[in-house]
């Protein structure tokens, strides 16, 4: 069984268990008591779910951690809104519907972080439109809406990406927000030189505030290693 499918798999078992108690629930009161707000939460879910093929299901904690969105990737052939086949991002909120969608080619990395350094967390993704660049996105949820913190042209990479803490001089890392690195260079095969765009938070979103060598960051590690006693 491949992981979409284990995933796919383990998240119809959740829904179907909720939509069980549910039955036996009324089926206990013969009929008369009403379905919980889970309940229908799950019933909302599980339709989401069976619509396409699931190729990935990622819970993302929000507001303080008190909200948890379900991110649904599925895979499809054919979208009015797409040119060709692709996988569709639903962000699904507690009542199963969906508060952000974007379709994309190919899905790379999904995972969750605290860039901010607050008690909620950020979403990354690491996609494709189908050429040589991958592009990093970056997700917040606030008020209710799911928002970008990098503009697109901004998230290109395609040689690497990291979204790591701060350690420089006069600042808190464990205050200040994460920056974004994202190398360029015509993919790791290639001679081309590779320069690394340095992202950090300002003014209500990740902006680049620089580029530098990536030989000459790596260079200068290996020789301070290389003076080590």
């Amino acid at each position: 069984m491949t992981i979409g499918r284990a995933i796919k798999f383990l998240a119809l078992i959740c829904a179907l268990v909720a939509l069980l108690s549910l039955v036996m629930t009324c089926a206990g009161n013969n009929g008369k008591q009403k379905p919980t707000t889970s309940q229908f939460e799950a019933q909302s879910i599980l339709g989401t779910l069976m619509q396409g093929s699931v190729v990935a299901v990622h819970p993302w904690n929000v507001q303080e951690g008190e909200v948890t969105l379900e991110c649904v990737f599925r895979s499809f052939t054919q979208d009015a809104h797409y040119p060709g086949p692709g996988i569709k991002l639903s962000v699904i909120d507690s009542s199963g519907k969906p508060v952000y969608e974007m379709s994309f080619t190919g899905l790379h990395r999904v995972y969750s972080v605290s860039a901010l350094r607050g008690l909620s967390t950020q979403l990354v993704l690491e996609i494709d439109y189908g050429g040589s660049s991958s592009y990093m996105h970056l997700l917040d949820y606030r008020s209710g809406k799911v928002i970008e913190l990098i503009n697109e042209p901004e998230g290109e990479f395609d040689s690497g990406a990291e979204i790591r803490p701060q350690f420089r001089s006069g600042i808190n890392p464990s205050a200040e927000p994460f920056q974004v690195m994202l190398i360029r260079g015509v993919g790791l095969a290639s001679p081309a030189k590779k320069i690394t765009t340095v992202l950090r938070y300002k003014e209500g979103r990740f902006q680049s505030v620089g580029e530098l060598s990536q030989q000459e960051i790596d260079d200068y590690i290996e020789a301070r290693l290389k003076r080590r006693p």
